[in-house]
């Protein structure tokens, strides 16, 4: 979705990836809070895209491959794509105490970010890091 942000491939969307960030925690923390939770072993509209709720099945992402800087189909391997775009989503609600830190992929955002933190409690700001190369 980064890649159809940078290309603004998304419609109403003009304002590329800048304004995107990334809320970080676990999958343990997301786990022994008791939150329902699923991932998936590719793209989740993929018909052939497997998913899972049991921590002990993470091995069946391709972990190679989601953190593969070229991620293309090819000859080879025309599931590239499909593998790159596995997914963990957390159901209904995670908790901000859960989120470890912020990754940004600029100086500008996270100068966005941290003056929203100061609107809030110091123990609810987060680490703010920038992380261009989290992004295209």
């Amino acid at each position: 979705m980064l890649l159809q942000h940078h290309t603004n491939k998304v419609p109403g969307h003009t304002e590329g990836q800048s304004p995107l960030i990334y809320l970080r925690s676990t999958v343990q923390a997301i786990s022994e809070q008791g939150l329902r939770y699923v991932f998936s072993d590719g793209h989740g509209l993929q018909k052939f895209t497997s998913w899972f709720d049991n921590i002990s099945e993470l091995n069946k992402v391709d972990w190679d491959m989601v953190n593969n800087r070229l991620w293309f189909d090819t000859d080879e391997d025309n599931d590239r794509q499909r593998r790159k775009q596995a997914e963990f989503l957390v159901h209904r609600y995670c908790d901000w105490s859960l989120i470890l830190d912020i990754v940004v992929i600029d100086q500008e955002t996270k100068s966005k970010v941290q003056k929203i933190f100061n609107s809030f409690p110091v123990t609810l700001h987060r680490k703010i890091t920038v992380q261009k190369n989290w992004y295209y």
